[in-house]
């Protein structure tokens, strides 16, 4: 992955003896415990971790899954302020790199087609707890600090996404979350969610 981002975005400076250096923080994530197999953190502690013994679990700056959904990303937020050097009164974060994903609905993070947090330019984290996607409760970043992002790469692999793919970029459909996004979008897709694009 550092090599295939590196190649993509010259700019980045990713070498992997400096990981423990990085701040990692979450484009979203559902608010259960982190034991819980849903849980994202929990997840990259167990599986990630092991398989980069560079990177260590304070890299990661997790959401306080204990606090309702409101309270959790008001939290993430101010968190997320301390950590920048940036002003949080007139600016959103130009965060290094931003990886988002997609799902088969074109949402992104956890920005959900025809929802009200599309509109969302305010807050740099915002809560959800009418997700069409289980779990319900999330707390997501919003568009502004997406876009503020120096770099934006789109990771997609799968037959899975060949549709959605094709919905991106043959039909150009502009209600998906994911051709939302207004900033430069590097794209990361490999054949099989290629295959429908000659069709």
């Amino acid at each position: 992955m550092i090599n295939i981002l590196t190649d993509v975005f010259p700019t980045l400076n990713l070498k992997v003896q400096e990981w423990k250096s990085w701040l990692i923080f979450f484009v979203d994530e559902r608010l259960v415990p982190f034991d819980d197999p849903q849980s994202t953190f929990g997840c990259y502690v167990t599986q990630l971790l092991p398989r980069c013994p560079s990177l260590s679990v304070e890299s990661f700056v997790p959401i306080d899954p204990s606090l309702d959904a409101e309270s959790c990303a008001s939290d993430y937020e101010l968190r997320i302020k301390s950590l920048l050097d940036v002003n949080p009164e007139t600016s959103f974060p130009s965060l290094d790199l931003v990886l988002l994903g997609f799902g088969p609905d074109g949402h992104t993070a956890s920005l959900f087609p025809g929802h009200a947090l599309l509109q969302e330019r305010r807050k740099w984290v915002a809560s959800i707890t009418d997700s069409p996607k289980p779990p319900p409760t999330r707390v997501t970043l919003t568009f502004p600090i997406i876009e503020a992002a120096k770099n934006i790469a789109v990771v997609s692999t799968g037959s899975s996404k060949a549709e959605i793919v094709k919905k991106v970029f043959v039909d150009e459909d502009q209600t998906l979350p994911i051709n939302m996004v207004k900033s430069p979008v590097k794209w990361l897709i490999d054949s099989e969610a290629a295959s429908l694009l000659n069709n």
